[in-house]
């Protein structure tokens, strides 16, 4: 479809680039917002105020943002759609693993699972997410 629309002269490319960015920075905007509002309540968190809430979606917000901007950056960068895909699926592995999801990132782990824990995203993420509900400091 955008090869059809650029030689039929009906714009240039850099408005359909900032168009494409801007849909999907906005669609990225409202996963955050649909996932808090379903979900926050419903895990018994001992902080349920409203601002507990909108500091939960704030975090997932920059998440997402942070999870957009790094799949833009490898759709820029490559040229084949499904190399873009496979490493984006294999950085997001290497992510999960520095968060804790897939392995154990304790004193006892190896200095691979170290290094990955102090480069995930979703490590500080939770990191956050913990320390403003769990400890209560969410006056």
């Amino acid at each position: 479809m955008f090869k059809r629309e650029i030689t039929n002269t009906m714009y240039k490319v850099t408005p359909y680039f900032l168009a494409i960015n801007c849909v999907a920075l906005l669609s990225f905007l409202f996963y955050p917002i649909i996932t808090t509002s379903c979900v926050f309540y419903g895990l018994g968190l001992p902080v349920s105020t409203a601002r507990a809430f909108f500091d939960w979606m704030g975090t997932l917000t920059i998440t997402a943002f942070c999870g957009s901007a790094f799949g833009m950056i490898w759709g820029c960068s490559l040229t084949s759609p499904v190399t873009g895909l496979a490493l984006n699926q294999m950085c997001l592995i290497l992510i999960n693993m520095g968060s804790g999801m897939l392995v154990n990132t304790g004193s006892s782990a190896s200095f691979v699972i170290k290094f990955l824990s102090w480069i995930s995203p979703l490590h500080y993420t939770m990191e956050l997410l913990m320390y403003r509900l769990l400890d209560g400091r969410n006056e």
